[in-house]
């Protein structure tokens, strides 16, 4: 089983959390940890340890899933893997990301990964309706 941790700045980890359990019921084995400007570095470092150590318990392998390239969920993940925490990190989450990885978790690490990057990679796209002629029926 794969333990999931989701990191951001505010309530986005949380709130991600909370859409994919609407929509596909409980997640055991998953954790959103919020970075509040209320915080210093140092407690959400913390933060962040716990919730590995508390996954480790039950899990055998451990993916994060980070909001922003460059951000403090980023740093503090990059500094927990270079001191030796082992696990499989990602910047840019987003809610198909997050579903995606919430339905693999029996996948190994390296199709984990695959899967990721290639949900990410078609995750945004353009919304671009086609207007329909009169003939056709719109179904919403």
């Amino acid at each position: 089983m794969i333990g999931i941790i989701v990191a951001s700045h505010g309530e986005f980890a949380k709130a991600a959390v909370e859409t994919v359990e609407m929509i596909a019921g409980p997640q055991d084995n998953t954790k959103a940890v919020v970075l509040h400007e209320s915080m210093s570095l140092e407690q959400f470092e913390d933060s962040m340890k716990q919730a590995i150590q508390e996954l480790k318990k039950n899990c055998e392998n451990i993916v994060i899933l980070c909001d922003i390239y460059g951000g403090t969920p980023f740093n503090v993940t990059s500094k927990l893997k270079l001191t030796g925490y082992e696990f499989l990190a990602f910047t840019g989450f987003n809610l198909p990301i997050l579903m995606d990885l919430c339905f693999s978790r029996d996948c190994s690490l390296d199709e984990i990964s695959e899967r990721i990057k290639e949900t990410h990679a078609n995750s945004c796209t353009e919304i671009n309706p086609i207007v329909p002629n009169e003939e056709s029926e719109i179904d919403l």
